[in-house]
């Protein structure tokens, strides 16, 4: 495979993914899979997939404290968004409810980080937040 196809594909298959992550959810939940269960086969694939992607890429090789660093990180913020998305689908949340709740996160955030924190959002910065959102 030439390298120019590999980030494209890659693009691809994270839309895919990442776009039927509700559906999905919700489709488990009906079926009484243990949310649990779903959550760490999901994160187990999705872990693959990064560990792949990173050798067809020529990735610089870790050193053992990054990756423990990088899984801490990713277990917290992704897992913990994941974990929260895949309970509240089990309790009856919509999907379109729970993708439009996360999706507008980021947006959140940013209007709080100026009351809260004291961190002001450019204009460019709510111009690029309103196209992502």
């Amino acid at each position: 495979m030439r390298a120019s196809w590999v980030s494209p594909l890659i693009a691809m298959g994270f839309v895919v993914c990442w776009s039927s992550g509700f559906v999905g959810g919700r489709l488990a939940t009906e079926a009484d899979t243990p949310v649990l269960s779903l959550f760490a086969w999901r994160f187990l694939l999705a872990s693959l997939l990064v560990a792949v992607w990173w050798r067809l890429i020529g990735g610089a090789r870790l050193a053992l404290r990054d990756v423990r660093r990088e899984m801490a990180v990713g277990s917290l913020t992704m897992g913990g968004y994941l974990l929260g998305v895949i309970l509240a689908l089990e309790h009856g949340v919509s999907t379109g409810v729970a993708a439009l709740i996360t999706a507008l996160q980021p947006l959140l955030a940013a209007a709080l980080a100026g009351p809260w924190l004291g961190e002001r959002l450019s204009a460019r910065g709510w111009a690029g937040m309103a196209v992502a959102t």
